[in-house]
């Protein structure tokens, strides 16, 4: 009588290939094929007045340049930026800490004391850059530079570290806030103002690692 009136939750015994059971996919089947993607540009293409057709169009329209079966599957997409690459050559990278908070909440006190200073310094904050990347725009151990995007910009000081990827700057996510106490506003900068925004051609997913920047000495 009490488990009818509270109820209760149990797991059905699981039978041995009971495939249909496991996997979601509207084939009940693993697939490497995705019909889930293949269902869904289908769609996309009768919404564009295209049904019949190939996909080539569909695909154009949506920046994949991918062909056959391959579109269905893992594959790589270069995610085209609308920066030009001469004139922002490096790429921004943010990275989050274990040690700092990078939602909009901000990091305890305390917390901020676990920071090196070579990622902040009183207000400033430090970005990693490769030693041979820093050297082309004579930027030192300390030096304070601006990164700039076609989004903005932020001034920040250099970090050199050999295990950063050559021209990729790396910058923690987490700081920057303009609100709390003194403690935490006003300290470091927000990637998020220079971030481009570029998404997935095929998920819609937003590109976070995709942002071309350029650094000028100050």
């Amino acid at each position: 009588a009490d488990i009818k009136k509270n109820g209760y939750w149990s797991t059905p015994a699981h039978s041995f290939e009971g495939w249909s059971d496991i996997f979601q996919t509207p084939s009940k089947k693993f697939e490497f094929f995705s019909t889930e993607i293949e269902l869904a540009l289908k769609d996309y293409s009768k919404s564009l007045g295209l049904e019949g057709r190939s996909f080539d169009d569909a695909l154009l329209n949506l920046g994949i340049s991918s062909k056959g079966d391959e579109v269905y599957m893992p594959h790589y997409e270069e995610i085209k930026s609308g920066a030009d690459k001469k004139e922002y050559p490096l790429l921004l990278f943010p990275m989050e800490l274990i040690n700092l908070a990078s939602g909009w909440i901000g990091n305890p006190p305390y917390l901020n004391k676990t920071l090196f200073d070579h990622q902040l310094k009183r207000d400033d904050l430090f970005v990693e850059v490769n030693p041979k990347t820093a050297s082309k725009y004579r930027l030192k151990e300390g030096s304070k530079a601006i990164i700039r995007s076609p989004e903005g910009e932020l001034q920040v000081r250099i970090h050199l570290f050999h295990g950063a990827m050559p021209d990729i700057i790396f910058i923690p996510v987490g700081l920057g806030h303009t609100a709390y106490d003194k403690y935490l506003k006003g300290k470091g900068v927000n990637p998020n103002k220079i971030i481009d925004q570029v998404e997935d051609p095929l998920s819609g997913q937003p590109v976070w690692w995709n942002t071309r920047v350029k650094l000028i000495k100050i």
